[in-house]
């Protein structure tokens, strides 16, 4: 499987929408327990704003999507890279 058909298969395949459990699952793989600060600053948002995707109350921007598909395909290829090494 590919990096892009891998890190797509984090959208919902009939939609092209990043759900809020999905949101929630990328942050912790990629940031840690502590994601939501992280992804805050790096997706330049309030906290309140990230709260809303978070809870489901607000969609989350189409732009974040890919922002994040970018964040999960990076962390895909340090991996891969770190894991060839050893």
């Amino acid at each position: 499987m590919s990096k892009r058909t891998e890190a797509s298969s984090i959208f919902s395949a009939s939609t092209g929408v990043l759900a809020p459990e999905k949101l929630r699952q990328i942050g912790a793989a990629l940031r840690g327990p502590q994601w939501q600060t992280t992804f805050c600053e790096e997706l330049c948002v309030t906290e309140h704003t990230l709260s809303s995707w978070v809870a489901g109350d607000v969609p989350i921007p189409d732009e974040v999507r890919k922002k994040l598909y970018f964040l999960v395909c990076e962390k895909v290829e340090r991996l891969t890279a770190l894991a060839r090494s050893i």
